[in-house]
């Protein structure tokens, strides 16, 4: 049961088991599902989260909203050719300058803090992916989100967290 869990050091590998923390509050679970992945260690990629994430941890919604202008380039549209990516966290703040101009003292410090804190970085070892899979004979559908952790160069990932749902 959850008690031996917690005993052997047992923390939840998916959102659908936070109801089972002590003092979770379920009706929160919705929306973070829409927002969180529990890892056992990173930061938040600058170059995935949405700029709902970037403003929970603290950046002005303007700013947030920068980020994910930067990264979606000049058509406006997510993975697409002229797309943005950060490659180094000192470059953040030039290079969101050089793009979309001068960041407000406040931003400034904002995103200085969170860089500076580890909480945001520029490279991802862990991903969450979602899947819809539905059979047309059955009228069956399964969601599964799986947490996967990148493997050393030529090596698969390994799936950290896996949750089936209908």
């Amino acid at each position: 049961g959850l008690v031996a869990r917690r005993a052997e050091g047992w923390a939840p590998s998916h959102l659908g088991e936070l109801p089972l923390v002590a003092g979770f509050q379920p009706e929160l679970l919705p929306e973070l599902e829409q927002l969180a992945t529990l890892l056992p260690t990173g930061s938040v990629n600058l170059n995935s989260a949405s700029a709902q994430v970037l403003s929970a941890l603290g950046l002005s919604p303007p700013l947030a909203d920068q980020i994910v202008a930067y990264r979606n380039g000049p058509d406006g549209i997510s993975v697409a050719g002229d797309d943005s990516v950060f490659t180094d966290l000192e470059l953040v703040v030039p290079d969101l300058e050089a793009a979309l101009g001068p960041l407000t003292p406040e931003d400034q410090l904002a995103l200085g803090n969170l860089i500076s804190s580890q909480q945001v970085g520029v490279r991802s070892s862990f991903f969450r992916v979602a899947m819809e899979g539905r059979s047309s004979r059955h009228q069956v559908l399964r969601k599964v989100t799986a947490v996967l952790e990148r493997g050393a160069p030529g090596e698969a990932p390994t799936i950290r967290g896996w949750h089936e749902s209908d």
